[in-house]
């Protein structure tokens, strides 16, 4: 649920867990700097144990294949493939080092720029 409220400031979050990054970290409980991140597989183990080891990759899975058919079917075509790469780096680097959180955060920029760049057409569009 940390992911879902990834791109609200703080003052607005309606609650503040911590990271599964941290909290992985704390279950190893080693004396190493920093976070041990959790794989896919780990991170829907601790949120719905053995159900959730199949049900999150297919859900994943599934999100990327809606994400991969609409970037396809988009007329701008270098937009597109920018998007495409980028996305796709970062939905893949989340396999090995899932966080909802991260991946949110991690696609920020990718959201607020395709949204910049679609009210900017529709203005030159009106012109």
């Amino acid at each position: 649920t940390n992911g879902i409220f990834a791109w609200f400031p703080t003052f607005i979050k309606p609650i503040i867990l911590i990271d599964v990054w941290d909290y992985n970290t704390l279950l190893i409980n080693s004396a190493i700097y920093g976070q041990s991140p959790t794989t896919i597989v780990a991170q829907a183990n601790y949120n719905f144990g053995l159900i959730g080891v199949v049900l999150i990759p297919i859900i994943y899975g599934y999100i990327i294949k809606k994400f991969e058919i609409y970037l396809e079917s988009d007329k701008n075509y270098l937009l597109s493939k920018v998007i495409y790469v980028v996305l796709g780096f970062y939905l893949a680097k989340g396999i090995l080092y899932f966080s909802f959180y991260n991946i949110m955060i991690n696609t920020f920029f990718i959201a607020i720029g395709y949204i910049i760049y679609i009210i900017i057409n529709n203005i030159k569009k009106l012109k």
